[in-house]
């Protein structure tokens, strides 16, 4: 409050009662979106699922050496959470961003920056539910007589 009461006191337009509220709790829900994810099952999963990724090639053999996965996942918290941590807080604070007012983000972009899993259209852009949907072409006839005459292999 201090912070908005100093930027904008001396305008003697600007009160709280006509948006300057708001923005301190804009501020607030900002700020406590920032420090819940410090702590987040979010940040934890991408620490697991990502967190090699971070990671030395030594770092990744040493980690290969832990048997127990519950003590690798708790090493891999350790080490690559300082690294994900600002990830998180910067995606989140992107996301927010893109809520306010109109942006100029394409459905391309919003593929390549995660936030959608495929753009309608765009046969290019491989999309994990194609990849999951996928069912192998049947074998053309010449493959079928090979396969029916004993000759051809079945994979």
């Amino acid at each position: 409050m201090d912070f908005e009461i100093a930027s904008n006191g001396t305008d003697s337009a600007w009160t709280f009662k006509d948006g300057g509220i708001a923005r301190v709790a804009d501020d607030f829900f900002i700020l406590n979106e920032y420090l819940d994810t410090q702590v987040s099952d979010r940040l934890l999963e991408w620490c697991k699922t990502y967190g090699r990724f971070a990671l030395s090639r030594e770092d990744i053999k040493e980690f290969d050496e832990i048997a127990d996965e519950s003590a690798r996942d708790s090493k891999m918290i350790e080490k690559v959470r300082p690294f994900l941590q600002p990830v998180l807080s910067f995606f989140v604070a992107f996301c927010h961003a893109l809520q306010e007012g109109e942006n100029e983000l394409t459905a391309t972009d919003a593929y390549w920056l995660g936030l959608v899993d495929e753009v309608m259209g765009r046969q290019t852009l491989s999309a994990f539910r194609l990849m999951i949907e996928h069912e192998p072409d049947p074998p053309s006839q010449a493959e079928q007589r090979e396969i029916q005459s004993g000759t051809g292999e079945v994979l």
